[in-house]
Order: structure tokens, then sequence, then C-alpha cells
């Protein structure tokens, strides 16, 4: 437990640059992304939740697995599909 708030505090407020700074964050948050797509069924609840948050908050923070989502483009629609987009950038 005190694991997980020491790294959303982390993460919030963000890493020193003498420890990687912004780049390790990115490298931080890709692994926890893939972590939960590789063995999300073995995570909490509150695991989960966390860790779905970060593909809203850190959309290009991505591991190397795939391509990667392309979103279409939805000119003069007025719907944002922010939340889609980072919805379907999993591995598979």
């Amino acid at each position: 437990m005190a694991v997980r708030a020491g790294l959303q505090q982390g993460l919030a407020s963000g890493l020193p640059a003498g420890a990687g700074g912004a780049q390790l964050r990115t490298e931080v948050v890709s692994q926890l992304k893939l972590l939960f797509e590789l063995h999300g069924h073995q995570l909490t609840p509150s695991q989960v939740q966390f860790i779905r948050g970060l593909y809203l908050s850190d959309p290009s923070a991505n591991t190397n697995c795939s391509a990667g989502f392309i979103p279409p483009s939805t000119p003069g629609c007025g719907t944002s599909l922010t939340a889609l987009t980072a919805s379907m950038d999993l591995c598979a």
C-alpha cells in the first residue's frame, strides 16, 4: 500500500530531475500500462483504476509493443473522443 501511495505521489508531483525526471515518468507509466495489459486480471480493483487513469493522463507514454492506435479525425462532430482514443491504445 505504501509503495502505491509513494508511486502515485511521485507521478503526480513529478520525479526529480536527478532521477530521470520526465523521461523516468514516461518509462514508469508505460511499464504500468504494460503490467495492466498483461496481468490486469491479477491486480486489485484500485490498482486497475489507477493504471486505467494513466491512459487518459499520459496518452503518449506507451510501450513499443505495437504500431499504436491512430484515431480517426472527427471534424465538426463536436464530440470529444479523448477517452475512447486512450482506451483503444492497448497492446493487443
